[in-house]
């Protein structure tokens, strides 16, 4: 378990490829796709690439960021009261999708650079919504800069934490303790 990484780590750029690709194939000049369901795929790549390598839908246990009180809640209560929060909002992810090239290396960078879930509670998804819910603090373009990913939590004072277990379960309550 860190915070200090430089660059966000993304757990499943298998998917993310394939969802690059499927997307990028659909925009080709000659693909029968209708523009309804080409904007339709933008809109959904957020959700769907957060999905595990398996192809399992993983909402919260299976994620590898979680604040030390998601942690803490988690290990009490389970589920109820968590949130599954997209580090940069949909709607940015979005847009750069949008505007992107449409070949499956740009939507594929966008993918596996900015789209990272962040398990955190009830209470701090409703601070982080108050001013950042649809904003960044930086201009993050393409990058994978923790610093600038993670730049809405640290603006509110969340610290968030890479868990390489992808299990809450699995920290021991002295390295819960240990986490600033």
């Amino acid at each position: 378990m860190s915070e200090s990484q430089t660059k966000v780590i993304s757990h499943n750029q298998e998917m993310k490829r394939k969802l690059a690709t499927s997307i990028a194939d659909r925009y080709r000049k000659e693909s029968p796709v209708d523009e309804y369901f080409k904007n339709a795929d933008l809109k959904m790549a957020p959700w769907v690439s957060e999905r595990s390598d398996e192809n399992k839908l993983i909402k919260y246990v299976g994620q590898p960021y979680w604040t030390k009180a998601a942690i803490k809640h988690y290990k009490e209560k389970g589920i109820k009261g968590l949130r599954h929060e997209h580090a940069v909002p949909r709607k940015l992810i979005i847009q750069f999708l949008e505007e992107c090239d449409k070949s499956k290396e740009a939507i594929f960078s966008i993918l596996d650079n900015l789209v990272h879930a962040v398990i955190v509670t009830k209470e701090e998804a409703i601070l982080l919504d108050k001013k950042w819910k649809t904003e960044m603090p930086v201009d993050v373009e393409n990058t994978n800069d923790i610093n600038m990913i993670f730049s809405r939590y640290k603006k509110v004072n969340i610290s968030v934490y890479y868990l390489e277990s992808r299990n809450p379960k699995n920290i021991k309550e002295i390295e819960l303790k240990s986490l600033i």
